[in-house]
């Protein structure tokens, strides 16, 4: 059996695996990443098809301010010029039949607020000040400030926090516009992850030119440039410890053959729960499964991947679906298994044309437009019948755009989770509740293995924010530890 001694073993290669690999490369440790696909990036992959560039999952991302959390890593790896982002701002939201303009930076978010509902000015500035205060805090990644918010926030659905300082049902469907598309989240949801969600995009939204999956391939250059390998098409069947040490990790390639990494201190950027298979039970603080027991899996998605002929002009690069101005009772409408078993035609939507804001990403000056609806697994029909229903509801937010197009691919959860390996298929790790939110935050301190971390969409924060996010916290933890040994 070939023995090999990186100082980290990282196991996943989406967004959070690789910015905690370039994170912690940046500072000379040896890291290897084991992806058990193909290619890296997860969510935040890509694909190709006939020219056009689709992104698998992320889109829009915040931290691309100077100083915030994706460009602070960006720069200290001398690699920030390479990344062209585009400010793309706001969506237009859908509700019922009104239409509205919504940014994603706060104070733009604010003014418009204040222009709708100026009875409630004095509110307004108060919840937008925390908001950014927030926001301040996550970009000076500040842990005890941080805290502060998540006991101020803690046990609250976002919907009561909103409600307790502007008591206006429109004011909170607004406010929670970003949840269900860009979070897999209701106004039922944590206060804490809805709010962490608005305050990652506290200066706006940026799309990277090229596609997301342009920034994965870039972090792992860097990681591969400073001596870090990436093992592909690997699946880390064991962690190994002694006692409740790891050891290191045990995988089996695409031809089945297996093979032994030694290494002290593995980073899992992969679901929890897989994790926790990969463990001797023995060695693992009982509290950890007991607590894991308690969770569940947050929503996948249907996904419909579109290619536009160029005698199509999207009038905008974002639009977000809703029934009603009523967000506490979006839960009914969220998922798309719920509209079908009522018989509505119209679950909530969100519909993207990145080639409105980029237009490299398609040939001849064509367009591509990216549909998501939330869902689960079994909720759902053949392919045909599925893209039929979406494309009825394509047609109602984005009339006449259907003769348009030249050809369609579809997403579902079984999709996700195999390009992906999300339990199943989910777009955001857990479900984000209120009650989950403490357990989940309190989930990876109770591990009880030395040198294992915990990192990515499966804590606390998600999307490729909170991935940078957590990587940051994580890879501070370990250079420390490091540091300590020498």
């Amino acid at each position: 059996m070939n023995m090999k001694e990186p100082d980290i073993v990282i196991i996943g290669a989406g967004i959070a695996g690789l910015a905690t690999g370039a994170q912690l490369a940046s500072e000379g440790l040896c890291v290897w990443l084991i992806e058990q696909s193909a290619n890296v990036g997860g969510y935040a992959g890509g694909f190709e098809r006939k020219g056009y560039h689709f992104d698998i999952g992320a889109h829009h991302i915040g931290g691309f301010k100077s100083g915030d959390v994706i460009d602070r890593l960006l720069y200290k790896l001398n690699v920030r010029e390479k990344i062209e982002v585009i400010y793309s701002d706001p969506i237009q939201a859908i509700y019922g039949e009104e239409r509205i303009n919504i940014p994603f930076s706060l104070n733009k978010l604010q003014e418009v607020l204040i222009d709708n509902f100026p009875k409630y000015t004095v509110n307004i500035k108060k919840l937008m000040d925390d908001l950014k205060s927030f926001s301040t805090a996550l970009v000076q990644n500040d842990q005890h400030r941080i805290a502060s918010f998540f006991r101020m926030w803690s046990g609250k659905t976002f919907a009561e926090y909103v409600l307790s300082i502007i008591p206006n049902k429109k004011v909170l469907g607004i406010l929670s516009a970003l949840g269900p598309g860009y979070g897999g989240i209701s106004a039922n949801g944590s206060a804490f992850t809805l709010a962490s969600l608005l305050a990652s995009y506290n200066e706006g939204a940026y799309y990277v030119k090229g596609g997301t999956y342009k920034l994965s391939k870039l972090l792992m250059e860097e990681i591969e440039k400073r001596g870090g390998r990436l093992l592909n098409n690997t699946k880390v069947e064991q962690i190994m410890t002694e006692g409740s040490q790891v050891v290191g990790v045990k995988v089996k390639n695409i031809n089945d053959e297996f093979d032994t990494i030694k290494t002290k201190t593995v980073v899992s950027a992969i679901s929890i729960k897989q994790t926790y298979n990969m463990l001797n039970p023995n060695d693992v603080n009982s509290r950890f499964g007991q607590r894991l027991k308690q969770l569940d899996i947050g929503p996948s998605a249907l996904r419909l991947y579109v290619t536009l002929s160029s005698n199509y002009n999207p009038e905008v690069s974002d639009i977000s679906y809703f029934p009603s101005w009523d967000a506490e009772n979006w839960d009914n409408d969220l998922c798309y298994r719920s509209q079908l078993h009522q018989g509505k035609a119209l679950p909530i939507t969100l519909t993207c044309f990145p080639t409105k804001v980029d237009s490299t990403l398609a040939p001849d000056n064509g367009h591509i437009m990216l549909m998501t609806i939330l869902t689960r697994e079994g909720f759902y029909s053949d392919d045909r019948t599925e893209i039929n229903r979406l494309l009825e509801i394509a047609e109602f937010i984005t009339p006449g755009m259907n003769s348009y197009i030249t050809d369609i691919e579809l997403a579902t959860p079984n999709t996700f989770k195999k390009y992906t390996l999300n339990d199943e298929g989910s777009v955001f790790g857990w479900e984000r509740t209120p009650i989950q939110s403490l357990r989940t935050n309190a989930l990876k301190a109770s591990i009880g293995v030395n040198g294992l971390f915990i990192t990515g969409q499966w804590g606390p924060n998600f999307g490729v924010y909170g991935g940078f996010l957590e990587a940051e916290t994580v890879s501070e933890k370990i250079v420390n530890e490091f540091e300590g040994v020498k």
